[in-house]
């Protein structure tokens, strides 16, 4: 509800989804920003997991950022370069996350955002 309110089109494909399904759903809706709930208890190995489950079926001809939240144990905050990806952040609460999507902040990726 958050990104539908700063103006993002939102697909929500449920939970336990495939890693090769997020990658068509990505590609079908040509998402800029895939956004990943972290469970309580997660680390910084479930995040590099996530990641490299990911990479395989990245498509360069279609872009896009990857966005982790929840609460959890991984402690790191804000952007990380991480190829392929255009960018990968971490966002503890929704306050942080709302600040990196809202227009006009610096870290915000389009005029007309689309999410998956």
């Amino acid at each position: 509800m958050l990104l539908e309110r700063e103006g993002w089109r939102v697909f929500y494909p449920g939970a336990d989804v495939p890693v090769e399904d997020f990658a068509m759903i990505q590609r079908s809706r040509d998402a800029s920003l895939v956004c990943v709930s972290l469970p309580p208890g997660a680390s910084l190995g479930d995040v590099t997991r996530t990641l490299s489950a990911f990479r395989p079926h990245y498509d360069r001809a279609r872009p896009y950022s990857v966005a982790f939240g929840g609460g959890t144990a991984v402690t790191l905050e804000g952007e990380i370069q991480e190829s392929p990806f255009e960018s990968v952040a971490f966002y503890p609460d929704c306050r942080s996350l709302r600040a990196a999507v809202s227009p006009g902040s610096p870290t915000a990726t389009s005029s007309a955002p689309g999410a998956a």
